[in-house]
């Protein structure tokens, strides 16, 4: 009777207590991965390795460990996706930009016969040559990416490029080795 209803009432205000106890661990983590995108630790790409020692001693982080529901590696990842979307959306604006520039570009050039430049974030392409062109590119639609994305965005399109570089000079010596087998 009375006992049976005060030890379930115990046990269920003892559950409410864990639930509540794991909500606010998940939201303090939350607040330092939040803190670690404000202070520009954490952007897009950032990968779990580069930030881990930010945080590894960090209550926190402990906290977190051993409790149930999402683990810290989760909702980092949760927030690195966000960025990352972010990232690709301004990315998507930019190279839309330069496409726009390029498609007119081509145009006056079948009317003159002047030299016109195709615009494309290369190896040899230095942060100033991309801020122009995307300054000169802007469209009144588009929300120009603010500075620090600007920056990620050259960053992640120069590196592409040089990787690609990187990749068709590695396909050609390897081509030329078969090439001289034969």
């Amino acid at each position: 009777g009375v006992r049976e209803r005060e030890y379930e009432d115990q046990m269920r205000k003892a559950q409410v207590e864990k639930t509540h106890r794991e909500r606010k661990t998940h939201e303090a983590f939350k607040d330092l991965l939040r803190g670690l995108v404000d202070a520009g630790k954490i952007k897009a790409r950032t990968k779990w390795k580069e930030v881990y020692p930010n945080f590894a001693t960090d209550e926190r982080h402990l906290f977190m460990l051993g409790n149930p529901g999402s683990n810290p590696l989760e909702l980092f990842w949760d927030v690195v996706n966000v960025l990352d979307q972010e990232l690709d959306r301004n990315i998507a604006v930019i190279d839309s930009a330069f496409e726009r520039h390029n498609a007119e570009q081509a145009e006056v050039k079948v009317e003159g016969d002047m030299e016109v430049d195709a615009f494309a974030v290369g190896p040899e392409t230095k942060e100033k040559e991309f801020r122009a062109a995307v300054k000169t590119n802007k469209d009144d639609a588009m929300r120009a990416p603010v500075e620090k994305e600007l920056v990620e965005i050259f960053i992640t399109l120069h590196e592409a490029a040089v990787e690609k570089q990187a990749e068709e000079s590695a396909g050609e010596r390897g081509n030329r080795g078969i090439c001289r087998m034969t």
